[in-house]
Formats: C-alpha cells, sequence, structure tokens
C-alpha cells in the first residue's frame, strides 16, 4: 500500500481505535513522518512523496524511518514497462549506533549518543542508464594530455611538462608511447575527452605546441614552454577572470526558506586567501567553487545590507574554533595582538599561518570595520563565524 501521508493517517485512525502502546507508537510514527514530509516541502522538494507502511529495508541497522528513491530510468532492458527502479536507499542508524558506542565506550558514559542518516545510491544503475543515452557524453578524466609526435620518445621532457602542471593544479596526464601522426593524437584526445593537447617536437625543446578542441575542431598556438602554465591557465579558465577577491551576489531561489529563516534573499561577500603562498588563478577559481555552495546557507542568516568577509586559511576546524572563541569583531584593539599570541601558544604548528591571518583580521576588523567575517579552513572545508 502507497498513499500520502494525509490518507494514511485517516485510514489507520478508522482501523485502529483501541488504546494501548501500540496505538501510541503508531501516532508517533505518523507524526515523524508528517514532519518529515512537512520539512521537504519546506525545502522546496517538488518531487511525489508517498508513504509505505509495509516497506522493510535493513531493519537490522536501522530505526525510526526509512526511505527509497526511485525513478523510471529510461533503459533499453526493463522488466516492466512504468516499473519504478530504486536508485537511493536509507534511513536511521540511531540504534546502530548506540549499540556500537556502548561496545566501545568503557566509561560507562551513554547519555548522550548522536543521531545520524544515511544513504546508499546505487551508481551503478545509474552509470547504467546514462550510459545507455544517446546525448550523454561524460567528463573526461583530466584536461590537458600530453604526448610527443616522432620516434623520440621524450620520456624525461614529457614528465617535466605533466608534473609542472599538476603543481599549478591542472589535471594532465602523460602519454608516454610514440605517435607517429598529428591524427592519431587527435583521434587520442577525443576519446579521452581531453580539452587540450600539449605537443613536444623533436628537437625544440624551447617551444611547444597547443591544440585545443572546441565543438569537434582543433586550434593551434605555439608557445613559450616557460609561458605554457599560464597560458593553459588561461584557456582553461572562464572568461570572467578570477582575482584573489571575488565579489559574489547569493540569491535565494526557494521562497518557502526564506520565509522560515525570516531574511532577506540576497547577500553580498568578498572571498580573500589568506594563504602564505600565492595560489595561482586556477586553484583560487577552484576554491571559489567549493567556498561559496557551502558557506551561503550560514549567509543567508544575516541581512543583505551587510558586507561579509570571507577568509580562506590554510587551517583545519580544531584552529578555527579556537579563533571563534577568542576574537571579537567588536573587540578591544589593544587587546588583539595579545590574543593572537594566546591562539598561537595553543596551536604553535599554525604559526605562519595565524600571523598572516591575525595581519588581515587587524585590516578587516579596524580598518575597513568589518562587523562579520567567515573563516574558511581550506584543509578541511569547515568555516567558522566572527561576530
Amino acid at each position: 500500500m502507497e498513499c500520502p501521508i494525509g490518507k494514511l493517517s485517516s485510514m489507520i485512525k478508522s482501523v485502529v481505535k483501541r488504546k494501548g502502546r501500540a496505538t501510541a507508537l503508531i501516532d508517533q510514527g505518523i507524526r515523524e513522518i508528517g514532519l518529515i514530509v512537512e520539512n521537504l516541502e519546506f525545502l522546496g522538494v517538488k518531487l511525489s512523496v508517498v508513504v509505505t507502511p509495509n516497506l522493510v529495508y535493513g531493519a537490522h541497522h536501522f530505526s525510526g524511518v526509512v526511505f527509497q528513491f526511485a525513478c523510471e530510468l529510461k533503459m533499453k532492458k526493463r522488466r516492466k514497462v512504468g516499473s519504478l527502479d530504486v536508485v537511493a536507499a536509507g534511513g536511521r542508524y540511531d540504534q546502530l549506533i548506540s549499540r556500537v558506542r556502548t561496545m566501545l565506550d568503557v566509561t560507562g558514559n551513554h547519555d548522550l549518543c548522536p543521531s545520524a542518516v544515511g544513504v546508499s545510491i546505487a551508481v551503478d544503475k545509474l552509470t547504467s542508464a546514462l550510459m545507455e543515452c544517446e546525448d550523454f557524453q561524460p567528463p573526461g578524466a583530466f584536461d590537458v594530455l600530453v604526448c610527443a609526435v616522432g620516434s623520440q620518445v621524450q620520456r624525461k621532457q614529457k614528465s617535466a611538462i605533466v608534473s609542472k602542471l599538476w603543481n599549478a593544479s591542472i589535471s594532465a596526464h602523460v602519454h608516454y608511447e610514440c605517435i607517429d601522426t598529428l591524427e592519431e593524437i587527435q583521434e587520442l584526445c577525443q576519446d579521452l575527452r581531453a580539452s587540450h593537447i600539449v605537443i613536444l617536437k623533436e628537437g625544440d625543446i624551447q617551444n611547444v605546441k597547443i591544440r585545443s578542441l572546441d565543438f569537434d575542431k582543433f586550434t593551434e598556438r605555439i608557445v613559450p614552454t616557460s609561458n605554457l602554465i599560464e597560458v593553459l591557465q588561461k584557456l582553461l579558465m572562464s572568461k570572467t577572470e578570477a582575482h584573489e577577491t571575488v565579489r559574489v551576489d547569493f540569491h535565494r531561489s526557494d521562497r518557502n526558506i526564506e520565509n522560515i529563516i525570516g531574511v532577506n534573499s540576497s547577500n553580498q561577500a568578498n572571498i580573500t586567501f589568506a594563504t602564505i603562498e600565492k595560489l595561482a588563478a586556477f586553484t583560487r577559481r577552484r576554491y571559489e567553487a567549493q567556498i561559496l555552495p557551502q558557506v551561503a546557507p550560514t549567509l543567508q542568516l544575516f541581512s543583505a545590507k551587510v558586507n561579509i568577509e570571507i577568509l580562506a586559511v590554510e587551517l583545519n576546524i580544531q584552529v578555527l574554533t579556537t579563533i571563534s572563541c577568542y576574537i571579537q569583531v567588536n573587540g578591544n584593539e589593544k587587546d588583539f595582538e595579545g590574543t593572537i599570541g594566546t591562539i598561537i601558544e595553543k596551536h604553535p604548528r599554525f604559526k605562519k599561518q595565524l600571523i598572516k591571518l591575525g595581519d588581515q583580521l587587524y585590516d578587516l576588523i579596524y580598518e575597513k570595520k568589518r562587523s562579520i567575517i567567515v573563516l574558511y579552513g581550506l584543509t578541511d572545508s569547515s568555516h567558522r563565524v566572527l561576530l
């Protein structure tokens, strides 16, 4: 039996009329499922949600709600037209965690036990369905293919170039085998779905040839070996140049979430990288794409009129937590230097990073008068807010 939560509730109430423990558990279960469905609506989930009372899945692992995600995959081999495929399933692990914690915890303190929800995704089904789509083009494993034309292997030169590309955060692969013709290289590039080919020429170590694939057509340019990294970074980046500090607008598309939180629908933030070594533009752009989605829910809690600074630092969650405990945006300027010294004493291994961060924070707090600063840890993708 599958039905919406409202219909299920009325059906069960008409059948179960005797009061007792079983009835209380049924009522509790219906209320919890109702809250889950309600939260899904608040979060803007448009998919159909049905309740299946007779669903039994991983009973020895899960406690409380269990769920499945089902859809009709367009695959050639199907059991029946219109049948649904389960592509993910999961549930709550509270009792399993409690049992494991009881076995491992010798102190006997079981007052606080964490809750958790897990999900298993049928990657094999999704992959098979995607591969059968005629218009699906899987992305390549790397952006740049390094190779050479001719009888000379040039292993040393190719290895040196691909190593430099890796150090610049450019995904690249080296093809060590000899290739006789340019056509063979282009076919290999298309098979591997690489965007660019770096071709070494026999007897010329000063220049390399770059062939770029764009809409099934190759364009060619010859560049000095010393400028290879810079040229490839420009080719891989979008037309909008990535800067060390970028201004971004966050827009909340779901009005239901906006009404829950009670904030305006947009925030502005500056991202600044407070790292020991200056990051390449391509690396900054990759980090920016990683940072923005993770901190966006936090930024939505503040007024759209407030300018928010995001400082990306080479620190982990433990250090960020210490900083957020000791430093206040509206704190005393005279005590700031001593506070940084105290934090360094607690985390001496990160002395260089903390000194650089201290300079950045002083400028933002006392020079630019920023009221909200978000610290983002590049090492473990964590963040903390300074108020």
